[in-house]
């Protein structure tokens, strides 16, 4: 359940469905709430975030978010992710991007990768001005070299629009490209936007959806 709830945070497009599938098996949720009477970080993270994303409506919102808290309370990576995410984005929970920027360094330092990106990417995204910085586009490399699918759309964000690293757009594409093929819709959306940007105005080379 936890690398499915992931992989719907990273926008793959099978996720949710597989998830579903999982949630409908009849042993599935008495077996999950023995692990979250446990107090067992994982379980509390699971749970919460099956009723943030819909997947499930036993748990009212409140209390998936207080099962979050419990759970990134307890230094659960995983947790401390997600609920710095709806902090930075004021989704769920009333916006504090200062305390969402800490729990991300804590899940940094417990080993979390996601985390490290997350941090590159608001920074990238928020400083107007950023001085080409090699460390840190050696190290968003490393990181997709390693398999991870957010980087490699990290990468394609920094090719397309010169943030340490000079503009490179067929880069940018064979990038966000490679990231739709491993199936993230939101490499998808970031590639057609790229298209949608270069495509003349005339009606004939219009795309009706």
């Amino acid at each position: 359940s936890l690398y499915y709830i992931r992989a719907v945070r990273f926008g793959s497009p099978w996720a949710p469905m597989l998830l579903w599938d999982l949630t409908r098996k009849e042993d599935y949720f008495p077996l999950l709430k023995k692990h979250v009477n446990a107090d067992e970080p994982a379980a509390l993270f699971t749970w919460a975030e099956l009723g943030m994303n819909g997947f499930d409506h036993q748990l009212t919102e409140s209390q998936s978010i207080d099962f979050l808290k419990q759970s990134a309370a307890n230094d659960f990576p995983e947790a401390l992710v997600a609920l710095a995410m709806y902090l930075y984005n004021g989704s769920k929970v009333l916006k504090d991007q200062e305390k969402a920027i800490e729990l991300l360094n804590l899940a940094r330092q417990l080993g979390n990768h996601e985390a490290k990106i997350r941090l590159y990417m608001i920074e990238l995204m928020t400083e107007k001005q950023i001085p080409g910085d090699s460390s840190r586009f050696k190290s968003i490399q490393e990181l997709a070299d390693n398999g991870s699918i957010l980087a490699d759309m990290l990468l394609g964000y920094c090719y397309r629009n010169g943030k340490d690293v000079a503009v490179n757009l067929p880069e940018a594409v064979r990038l966000y490209r490679k990231a739709t093929r491993r199936g993230s819709n939101i490499a998808y959306d970031a590639l057609r936007n790229m298209y949608d940007e270069i495509r003349p105005k005339d009606l004939e080379f219009q795309i009706q959806e």
